[in-house]
């Protein structure tokens, strides 16, 4: 009888310390915190309407863009105009024109956008084996490469959703 009481008390106290461990654990993760990463809709929600608001500010001459996305870059864990290794979304607006570094890949997802090659070269489509020239359209789910660093990238003519593997920086309008 001793044995068993003993075990049930020893059964007790682990239950207990797991249940007190959990709990602490718990109550330590902060909603997107290094222990909790995962984000809710109201959070990126909440994100959104304070750039917009730094964005549409009174005075919005004033406003550093380039600071705002490098911080939600940075943020979202990406370094502004750092090569990744994977694609990553972005959105391009209409006007703004999207300069791809050496070796970086463009593919269009959304919207409509045309290629920005300001010299004799163009930008490979590797999708189609062509090249893409100044002015000339970029047609969705085509995958681009820009062949070096001078200035060739794509140019949105609507609103577009882009993804991106290495380096690229945004030209404004």
């Amino acid at each position: 009888m001793k044995r068993f009481l003993y075990s049930l008390g020893i059964i007790v106290a682990l239950a207990g310390a797991i249940i007190i461990g959990a709990h602490q654990i718990r109550v330590q993760a902060q909603p997107g915190g290094a222990d909790d990463p995962l984000v809710t809709r109201s959070y990126v929600e909440a994100r959104h309407n304070e750039l917009l608001q730094l964005i549409f500010a009174r005075d919005a001459a004033n406003v550093n863009t380039d600071a705002i996305v490098a911080a939600v870059l940075n943020e979202l864990g990406f370094a502004a105009n750092q090569p990744s290794e994977t694609f990553i979304p972005v959105f391009l607006p209409a006007g703004q024109t999207l300069h791809g570094n050496e070796g970086s890949e463009i593919i269009l997802r959304s919207g409509a956008a045309v290629g920005n090659a300001p010299g004799e070269n163009g930008i490979v489509n590797i999708t189609t084996g062509h090249e893409i020239f100044h002015n000339d359209s970029v047609v969705i789910n085509n995958l681009l490469i820009i062949p070096r660093t001078d200035g060739r990238g794509v140019t949105a003519t609507q609103d577009a959703w882009l993804i991106v593997r290495g380096g690229f920086q945004i030209i404004p309008q």
